[in-house]
């Protein structure tokens, strides 16, 4: 087995001189400069430095591009069901057939697919559904497994012709003496036998690398690893189409050479000639009288001021009198903020009579599991004072549990399987019942709405799964809260198409009374939250039938007696991703607006969410609000969503405590298709979510970041 160390050193064979100096030849003498190349290199057989003749092949080459492609298909879906996948995109690369999966992500909907590939000639040819699943939607998606990399490179030079085969290997070899493994050549020395001179084009190209072969005598030619990237040394051989006196005044653009393009502090007094600058140097009206009396205006903004929207604050400064035209704004920072921080402060907008700014600390999303395809359907909660996360694992059809080991969530434990009987997990629920954690979830395998509690307040260990209702297909979109003492449950019938509701008749959850239909007006009962409102539980869900948002709240504390069910929201079609909570004293939604592709928010106008308000829209940049998680951060209701258009985890906070007006969304993580199945809860003081990564099939949690400590913002307002 032939090794290399491949320490390259790359250098122009050209004594002393400097790239500085080869730039700066005169004309007579750049064709002096040798196109050589010189390269030393560590060659190892079986781990033994090498010593004796060598044969070596050397090629100037490129990155590499793969060319391998991954394959896209769309599904056919009829009644919920996956009929037929259609295959739009067979990709290029695949050795054998890769896997295929059915995905709802957006809507939380639909599970249980099962696909098989079929692959010839490198492309995917078809998808054969084995098992169509149930309770897909619209919005389901075909994700196959991409290729392996199939890299394909272009030569830029070789030491010999490349011809039988042209492979990108050349045909003919040059011999070096090896002395304990180290070897030294010249490239582009053509005294050498078999070495082909090197052009100064190679090196129009941006990225250029050596590749080398090496033979022995006894193992044949083999590539030695890894190709080495020729930096800026070896370009200077490009020294020789840039004659001396070639760049005049009269080639540089009116304007080139601005400020900007000159570094601070490089132009000093020492560099410019006595008389260099002169009257004759400076335009007329260039420094004014006029000018040179505008004196600049200032102030400063106390962090204490400053209203935080997850990990930002912005600010707007009015000028008095105004400016006669547009200032030039510079901001600074002081006070106690660690170099750690890291914080950002810029200006957003400015005018004559204002301007506008944002300070922002960085936050750093973490993964907290990424073995397999995890993290779906994600429900974040305090459990024993530190964050916990419950979770679907799509690669196993598993219920998972993770906790922090830390209040603030910068650290956590190992993920724990809590039920792996089928393919269970999915339209799960996390709550604390009678001082435990507790999960609500849907059981795809026997079509069962099902509960788990843990046997401790920190979820180290589970109790067994129990079955609460099993009348056919039931069980999706569960949402469990505590109602008058004992956990509770409101989900969907599927079979029915109708919303359900049923409670515990213990603290602990170990027995349960009999489900309650509390809807059955059509296809209804989807995306369901429960909540307490003024006392008694009530439930947000969508309406399929009729495309509305819609809401029930019980009669009683026990839940056992419900009122007619309200549309608070029927302009188009509305209502899917539901999200229940009470803000400021009354109960209000958060919601997905089908029709315009927006993020809406309803809040009721009396405590028991008998009225309700007009609809605002928090967000309508582009397709956005799929997945909505509502809670009140520091007062004021907040949203945090997936963008469909841009793929990203968003988050938005209201401008008062009722929701009245809304602040600018904020984009939290945005590194592939992140974002969707959020979950919004106060972690030790300051907002925090838990979401799914589909790039890479992993758990994901960020947190605000606790504000900085007393600072002030400085600012400086000087009219041009």
């Amino acid at each position: 087995m032939i090794k290399s160390a491949m320490n390259h050193h790359f250098r122009l064979h050209s004594g002393l001189l400097s790239l500085t100096a080869l730039l700066c030849l005169a004309q007579p003498g750049i064709s002096q400069v040798p196109h050589l190349l010189h390269h030393q290199g560590r060659v190892a057989v079986d781990g033994v430095n090498f010593n004796g003749t060598g044969q070596f092949k050397f090629a100037l080459v490129d990155a590499g591009t793969d060319v391998s492609r991954q394959a896209t298909a769309t599904p056919v879906i009829s009644n919920g069901y996956l009929t037929g996948v259609t295959v739009t995109d067979g990709g290029a690369g695949y050795a054998s057939a890769p896997t295929a999966t059915a995905k709802d992500i957006k809507t939380g909907g639909g599970s249980g697919a099962r696909l098989q590939c079929t692959v010839s000639g490198g492309a995917v040819t078809g998808i054969t559904v084995v098992d169509p699943g149930a309770a897909y939607t619209g919005f389901t998606t075909i994700q196959i497994s991409a290729p392996p990399p199939s890299i394909v490179y272009q030569t830029w030079w070789g030491n010999a012709a490349d011809t039988t085969p042209a492979d990108g290997e050349p045909d003919a070899a040059i011999t070096l003496t090896v002395t304990n493994g180290l070897f030294d050549v010249l490239l582009g020395d053509t005294t050498l036998a078999n070495m082909a001179a090197v052009p100064a084009s190679v090196f129009s190209n941006p990225d250029v690398r050596l590749r080398v072969w090496f033979d022995d005598g006894s193992h044949g030619f083999q590539q030695l690893s890894p190709d080495k990237r020729i930096a800026a040394v070896g370009y200077a051989v490009m020294a020789d189409t840039v004659p001396d006196g070639a760049i005049t005044t009269e080639k540089i653009a009116a304007g080139a050479v601005q400020s900007s393009n000159i570094d601070a502090g490089a132009v000093t007094s020492t560099k410019l000639a006595t008389g260099a600058v002169q009257a004759a140097n400076i335009a007329p009206g260039t420094i004014t009288a006029t000018q040179l009396a505008k004196p600049p205006r200032s102030g400063s903004i106390a962090s204490s001021s400053l209203q935080f929207d997850f990990n930002q604050a912005t600010f707007t400064v009015p000028f008095s009198p105004a400016f006669a035209s547009t200032p030039v704004i510079t901001l600074g920072m002081q006070g106690a903020l660690s170099a750690e921080t890291h914080a950002s402060l810029w200006v957003e907008s400015s005018g004559p009579a204002s301007f506008a700014g944002r300070f922002s600390v960085p936050i750093q999303p973490l993964a907290l599991d990424s073995n397999g395809d995890v993290g779906a359907f994600t429900a974040l909660a305090i459990v024993n004072g530190y964050p916990a996360i419950s979770y679907y694992d799509n690669s196993n059809y598993d219920l998972k549990f993770v906790l922090a080991t830390n209040a603030d969530g910068t650290a956590w434990g190992t993920p724990t399987t809590l039920d792996s009987s089928g393919d269970v997990g999915e339209h799960l629920s996390l709550a604390i019942v009678n001082g435990k954690p507790a999960i609500s979830y849907y059981d795809y395998t026997n079509r069962d709405l099902k509960f788990v509690r843990a046997t401790n307040a920190s979820g180290f260990v589970w109790g067994t799964p129990v079955t609460i209702d099993s009348s056919g297909n039931v069980g999706g979109y569960t949402s469990l809260a505590i109602v008058n003492g004992y956990p509770a449950i409101s989900y969907c019938d599927y079979i029915n198409r109708d919303l359900k509701f049923v409670r515990a008749t213990d603290a602990n959850g170990t027995a349960w009374g009999t489900p309650l239909t509390l809807d059955s007006s059509g296809d209804v009962g989807s995306y369901t939250s429960l909540a307490i409102v003024n006392g008694y539980p009530a439930i947000s869900y969508y309406d399929e039938t009729n495309g509305d948002l819609k809401f029930v709240r019980s009669t009683n504390p026990s839940g056992t007696a419900w009122g007619p069910p309200l549309t608070p929201d029927s302009n188009g079609v509305v209502g899917t991703f539901t999200s229940l909570a009470i803000v400021n004293g009354y109960p209000a939604v958060s919601y997905y607006d089908d029709t315009n592709s927006d993020l809406k928010f309803i809040r009721a106008t009396n405590a028991s969410g008998t009225a309700w308000g007009v609809p605002i829209t928090p967000d309508s940049s582009g397709d956005v609000g799929f997945s909505p998680s509502l809670a009140v951060v520091n007062g004021n209701p907040a949203i945090s969503y997936y963008d469909n258009t841009n793929h990203n985890l968003k988050f938005v906070r209201a401008a008062n405590a009722d929701g009245t007006g809304w602040g600018t969304p904020i984009t939290l993580d945005r590194g592939g298709d992140v974002g969707a199945f959020p979950s919004l809860a106060i972690v030790s003081g300051t907002p925090a979510i838990s979401y799914y990564d589909s790039t890479n099939g992993a758990l994901k949690f960020v947190r605000a970041p606790d504000l900085p400590p007393a600072f002030t913002i400085q600012w400086i307002a000087l009219e041009p």
